[in-house]
């Protein structure tokens, strides 16, 4: 059941982190402690039909157009059958009985690019984050859903995949938390750990420019591609939000290492504020438009930048590409976390 938040069965708590989604003006948010419960959840935003997917054990949403390929037929409507590949749950389609792999939305067994479901780009972040945002966004509310999302313990230990999922790529320690974007057939992670220190970036993936912001009060990664009008942007925090320390970020709770209430120092949540170099107009990160100046009411196309585990976003992606490690003193991908308790 969607509805207003003010119509919910419980308030939602400031720091109760959610998948956003927004298209044509029409908000929605989808909390992760009902999510992890259900897997997948059927919707129709933008007079189209959309499958909102979660993956508690990979730390993965994906949200597709549910519209088959080609746009014929019914469309795909998700439900679970108990089964996985990697840790990712494997989703029955209710009218053709056909196996998708969650993580990529793509049939079992199929490996064309033309057999995924487009992906629509989804934001994981907190209420207060995206009710900030979008007000007036609904809600998903299940009143015999549990309270607390019942993968708090899992997040929080050192375990990885359902059944210790094996690993391809011991780069990363296996549940460290990386973006993911993969545009024409190009996959690049941005590990959480760097964009802690620089969190505007801007790099070629598939051959086009992207932009991805990380808002650090909210632990939440946006991506975009950063032209307005056919003009090119460069962008820079006008907003430098508090830094946490170098500790690196992980998934605790129901979520990341980034709470709704405020950080650590008590303040309340506040929106990360970008400014293009071009005509110095400031932007509404998590939204993606422009609040003032010269580009005023303008928006940036969104970009899929989804969240995961690395052991998963490998598994699916081996030899995938990393974003620049910035100037600082950080770990690189070799050098973290050397007694990884995770290696299989």
């Amino acid at each position: 059941d969607l509805g207003p938040a003010a119509r919910a069965d419980r308030d939602p708590r400031p720091s109760e982190r959610l998948l956003g989604v927004v298209r044509d003006g029409a908000a929605r948010a989808y909390p992760l402690r009902i999510l992890s419960v259900r897997e997948a959840v059927n919707d129709t935003l933008g007079g189209r039909p959309i499958a909102v997917t979660w993956s508690p054990f990979c730390y993965a949403g994906r949200v597709f157009d549910a519209v088959a390929a080609g746009g014929s037929g019914e469309p795909v409507r998700f439900v679970s059958s108990g089964q996985s590949m990697l840790s990712s749950p494997l989703l029955a389609d209710q009218a053709s009985g056909s196996l998708y792999v969650q993580y990529l939305g793509r049939p079992l067994g199929l490996s064309g690019e033309d057999e995924r479901l487009p992906e629509i780009p989804a934001v994981n972040t907190t209420w207060a984050a995206w009710s900030a945002a979008y007000p007036e966004t609904l809600l998903l509310q299940d009143p015999v859903a549990p309270d607390l999302d019942v993968f708090e313990t899992y997040y929080m230990s050192s375990r990885a995949g359902l059944y210790r999922a094996p690993r391809r790529d011991h780069r990363w320690p296996a549940k460290e938390v990386v973006a993911g974007v993969e545009i024409n057939g190009d996959p690049r992670g941005f590990p959480l750990l760097w964009l802690r220190e620089q969190p505007v970036v801007c790099e070629e993936v598939g051959g086009e420019r992207v932009l991805i912001v990380f808002e650090q009060m909210s632990a939440t990664v946006l991506g975009f591609r950063p032209v307005v009008d056919g003009r090119s942007l460069e962008f820079i925090a006008a907003v430098t939000e508090p830094t946490q320390g170098d500790a690196p970020v992980e998934a605790s709770g129901p979520g990341l290492d980034g709470g709704g209430e405020g950080d650590a120092t008590g303040r309340a949540y506040e929106p990360l504020i970008l400014q293009d170099q071009e005509t110095g107009s400031r932007w509404h990160a998590l939204r993606g438009e422009c609040l003032d100046g010269e580009l005023a009411g303008a928006t940036m196309d969104r970009v899929p930048a989804a969240l995961s585990f690395w052991f998963a976003w490998s598994n699916f992606h081996p030899g995938a590409r990393l974003m620049a490690r910035p100037a600082v003193n950080l770990p690189g991908p070799s050098e973290s976390h050397e007694a990884d308790a995770n290696r299989t």
